[in-house]
């Protein structure tokens, strides 16, 4: 698991999410209509779907369209990470 501060935490009603727990993805069948290349170029659609799948704390899509560019960096090199060993 990796867990990512954001620099520009997301709101939720009265709650401030400022950080993102990651979990490696535990199987093939969670990277179902994703191109690997993808992953590995950092395509910003396919990152973000990883992120929905991956979070430990469930984010909405409307959530997950509002991380900054900053923190999608941070997000991008960690999944990477996960395949790369």
């Amino acid at each position: 698991m990796q867990t990512i501060t954001l620099t520009k935490p997301l709101k939720r009603g009265e709650e401030t999410i400022t950080e993102i727990v990651l979990r490696e993805p535990e199987g093939a069948g969670e990277l179902r209509g994703i191109k690997l290349i993808d992953v590995q170029q950092g395509d910003v659609a396919t990152i973000l779907l990883l992120t929905k799948r991956l979070t430990t704390t469930p984010l909405s899509q409307d959530e997950i369209n509002r991380i900054g560019p900053a923190d999608l960096c941070k997000l991008t090199s960690e999944i990477t990470d996960f395949f790369t060993a």
